[in-house]
């Protein structure tokens, strides 16, 4: 027995020596990482070929894979992933619409080309704000902005169409096709298994549940969707015929006239796409910068011993460029002054869900400690919630929503709201806490209605020859899933979802000063476009992010140019050390260290960066949801 304390004693020594130099090793690895990171940020010597501030040039904007309105991952993990010659999936509109708006009053810019190489998603919100911005580029400079594409998505096509000309490769295509909304329905395969669950649900036009028990669409969300994809098709289609002057048979022809024009075509994508004036010309990137630099002679480079090229300077290294004049500037004045009133703008993006710290999801976790934090800064006058989403947890909704009414309402500052692609149940839940809402046109909103999925596996149990039993002091709890539901417990959870039902109408018609009935007529769990909501009182206004943060401002009584914007994620699960732990995880195989690791190690288990800091709750068999599973592609 001696033996084995003392045994244990010097094991216990070997793991804090093992911790202190995995502790050790981790800082010393941060510390040289960061002196590379910050070697390469350094300047270095100078080409003497490339592009000063002062040389006529065109700048060109690459977005990558999809435009997004804000920061799903941190500066530094864009450096790592460069350092690993990888491309970040996302740009940002912010970026694009600086570039344009710097551009448009720079001398030395001849015009803007628009690259979609890497592109293939951009939502049509955020389209229509950037191609507001470039229609004032065009209109204030007098400059040209022109677009090539491989080949264009319908999302965006739709913004290259604001812009002078479009050019395609003449491998490619244009995908213009139309809005659908579609599911799988899985009733037969689940009573065949015997895993059908419980459903409970309010509001007629409520969808997201009827896989589960129908074969095919209720009448209800087919008259739903249909308006949707009538209504949004209307606002896409009509956009595109107003920028490039086509017509509904250029856009989208039915099925057997595209066949006929196809064929006129020889079958040649491309080509059916020059015909259908849907681009301007056909030709490949080398011609098409050839083509550019005729249209724009003044923007010239030329190097010892090589043809003439045109002065092109991508976005990123222009607004790095300005930056550091600006930064320059504003060094020498050296001045200290109180903080400016601030305009606070809070990015809701993803499904709401509960028990989790993953940046894809919105979770109560991942923003309490943000909400409070502005709640007590005295400089921020107004918040602006920017909302993507399609709703999710009820529960979790709820105290998101009893947060910032305690960190904002209560302590005077103005909330207005900014709904994105979507605000949907529980997304529109969180809407409710602005004194003013808008919505874009083609937002999907609404879907004011909840419902409850209670799995089953009782008759699947039975079918096996399983058999579940049990002793307990709470018969009839429906927590278990290899038990029946009795009929107290499915009165008992009708009651709570037709009370979360009344709670939800409860805060609509408070927060848009409606009686209740006049809400439930147009609740359900109906979806509605930005333009519809508008119409029945379900939004104020249709704008941008940026009008929503002027309204705040407004509301606040700050005038323009007496106030700044804060846009900024402030997100912990950005930070230095996870994004290091994280590239870490996914080089070694710590499943095979074998010593104890410290706490803040094991996590490191898995390698999947997406699924480090989840966790899932697995006591509750029944949860409440506000969702509505749609995107407009």
């Amino acid at each position: 027995m001696f033996l084995i304390k003392i045994f244990k004693f010097f094991m216990a020594i070997a793991c804090l020596y093992v911790k202190l130099v995995v502790g050790i090793t981790v800082v010393i690895f941060s510390l040289i990482a960061f002196i590379f990171i910050a070697a390469l940020a350094a300047p270095s010597d100078k080409d003497e070929n490339a592009l000063t501030e002062l040389d006529n040039k065109v700048v060109v904007i690459t977005p990558n894979a999809e435009i997004t309105d804000h920061r799903f991952i941190s500066e530094f993990e864009e450096v790592v992933l460069q350092l690993n010659k990888r491309q970040s999936p996302y740009s940002y509109s912010d970026q694009i619409i600086k570039t344009l708006d710097i551009a448009a009053k720079d001398p030395n810019v001849s015009g803007i080309i628009l690259d979609l190489s890497r592109n293939s998603y951009v939502s049509y919100g955020i389209a229509d704000v950037i191609g507001k911005k470039i229609d004032e580029f065009r209109k204030s400079s007098k400059k040209k902005i022109i677009t090539f594409a491989p080949a264009y998505t319908q999302s965006n096509y739709y913004l290259a169409s604001f812009t002078d000309s479009l050019t395609l490769d003449p491998s490619g295509s244009v995908d213009l096709h139309g809005v659908t909304f579609g599911n799988l329905y899985y009733r037969k395969l689940l009573e065949e298994y015997n895993l059908a669950p419980y459903v409970f649900k309010h509001g007629k036009y409520k969808s997201a549940v009827e896989p589960y028990f129908l074969d095919e669409m209720s009448d209800a969300a087919r008259e739903n969707y249909q308006a949707i994809v009538k209504n949004v098709w209307s606002r896409i289609s009509g956009t595109i015929k107003n920028n490039r002057g086509l017509d509904d048979s250029q856009i989208l022809p039915s099925i057997e006239q595209k066949y006929t024009l196809l064929s006129r075509a020889g079958f040649n994508d491309a080509a059916y796409a020059l015909m259908q004036k849907q681009v301007d010309q056909v030709m490949s990137y080398d011609s098409f910068l050839a083509e550019a630099l005729k249209l724009f002679p003044k923007a010239v480079k030329k190097e010892k011993y090589k043809e003439t090229q045109l002065a092109a300077m991508n976005f990123r290294e222009y607004l790095s460029l300005k930056s550091d004049t600006k930064e320059t500037e504003s060094a020498s004045s050296g001045e200290e002054r109180a903080p400016d009133p601030t305009v606070k703008v809070i990015y809701f993006t993803g499904e709401i869900t509960g028990s989790s710290n993953e940046n894809a999801f919105i979770s109560y976790d991942n923003y309490a400690d943000q909400i409070r934090k502005i709640g007590n800064d005295q400089s921020v006058k107004a918040v602006v919630l920017r909302i993507n989403s399609p709703g999710g947890s009820v529960v979790e909704a709820v105290r998101l929503v009893n947060e910032m009414t305690d960190c904002f309402k209560n302590r005077g500052k103005k909330i207005v709201i900014s709904q994105g692609s979507m605000a949907a149940s529980g997304g529109y839940m969180l809407s409710t806490l602005g004194d003013y809402i808008y919505a874009e046109p083609t937002t999907i909103t609404g879907s004011i209605g909840v419902f409850g999925v209670v799995p089953t596996f009782k008759k699947a149990a039975d079918r096996l020859g399983v058999n579940y039993n049990e002793v307990t002091n709470n018969p009839g709890d429906y927590r278990n899933p290899f038990q029946e539901l009795s009929e107290p417990a499915r009165k008992s959870i009708e009651g709570s979802i037709e009370g979360t039902y009344a709670d939800f109408v409860t805060m609509v018609s408070r927060s848009r000063n409606m009686k209740f009935d006049d809400v439930d007529q147009i609740a359900q769990g109906r979806v509605w476009t930005g333009i519809e909501a508008k119409e029945i009182g379900l939004v104020d206004e249709l704008g941008t992010l940026d009008d929503a943060v002027e309204k705040a401002a407004s509301l606040a009584g700050l005038k323009k140019g007496q106030y700044k914007v804060d846009n900024s994620v402030d997100d912990q699960n950005l930070s230095f050390g996870n994004i290091l732990l994280k590239n870490i995880s996914v080089k070694l195989n710590i499943e095979n260290i074998l010593f104890p690791l410290p706490e803040e190690l094991k996590v490191l288990k898995t390698v999947d960066p997406a699924k480090l800091f989840s966790s899932a709750d697995r006591n509750a068999r029944l949860k409440i949801y506000s969702y509505t599973p749609l995107r407009v592609e």
